[in-house]
């Protein structure tokens, strides 16, 4: 009976201290551990597939022998004793492959790593004040780039997306002074946080669309009085973009 063969074969490997446990065996066969018992008794049909196949016949078993009761437990016509050297060497083997971690065949002077999920915000040299404003510029030029995950950009399209620092205390405690956000230039949407242009001062205010009348601009410091904007000023007055994004300053 095949249970009756796989528990001799164990105990050949147990008596030459090969394998010392049940469960050794149920690993380097790769059979699950809670079936073992149930081949042994034959409860269960031991069908080899081809992990089965390749683990036994690197333990230099006879699988016809295993299958059949047929020829010698080991293949070839060595000596047992021969054969169990070889067995003994081939399992360290095979264990050794399999509790080994991978090496990288790069070390980290040689390797180059190339995420292509990071992209680069251009860095304007204009401040966006959360306060009273400062002068903006007709041609603001790029300081630096910030690398960021494109994940975060959601539905902005990386090239339409600038970075700001902010300036003053409009804005605190939400947001303070040397905090960047990321901007949607062109981007009008609901209610919500925006660059702003009044009379040429760059402003990062929250804005409240009332239906065409008129913008309510407001600070989130209670010592700032909100400001509203009507049709009639909104010659002087322009949103740049959406804010989507906040970066503290640490």
């Amino acid at each position: 009976m095949l249970g009756k063969r796989l528990i001799e074969l164990y105990e050949e490997l147990r008596k030459k201290n090969i394998l010392k446990t049940k469960e050794e065996f149920s690993r380097i066969l790769r059979i699950e551990y809670k079936n073992l018992s149930k081949y042994f008794r034959d409860d269960l049909k031991y069908e080899i597939n081809q992990q089965n196949y390749d683990s036994i016949n690197s333990l230099n078993v006879n699988i016809e022998w295993l299958l059949t009761g047929q020829g010698e437990m080991f293949k070839d016509g060595d000596s047992k004793e021969q054969k169990i050297i070889e067995l003994e060497n081939k399992i360290k083997t095979l264990e050794s492959s399999l509790s080994q971690k991978p090496e990288l065949s790069l070390t980290l002077t040689d390797a180059s790593i190339i995420n292509y999920n990071i992209i680069q915000i251009p860095i304007l040299d204009i401040k966006a004040s959360a306060g009273y404003g400062i002068a903006g510029l007709d041609h603001p030029n790029v300081v630096d780039y910030l690398d960021i995950s494109k994940h975060l950009l959601g539905r902005y399209k990386p090239e339409g997306v600038v970075c700001l620092e902010l300036t003053g205390d409009s804005m605190e405690p939400d947001f303070r002074s040397g905090d960047f956000v990321l901007c949607a230039i062109g981007c009008i949407e609901t209610n919500g946080f925006y660059i702003i242009n009044i009379n040429g001062n760059i402003l990062f205010k929250r804005l409240q669309f009332i239906k065409k009348e008129k913008i309510i601009v407001k600070s989130i410091n209670p010592a700032y009085e909100p400001e509203e904007i009507t049709e009639n000023e909104k010659e002087y007055f322009g949103i740049i973009g959406k804010v989507f994004k906040h970066i503290r300053n640490l």
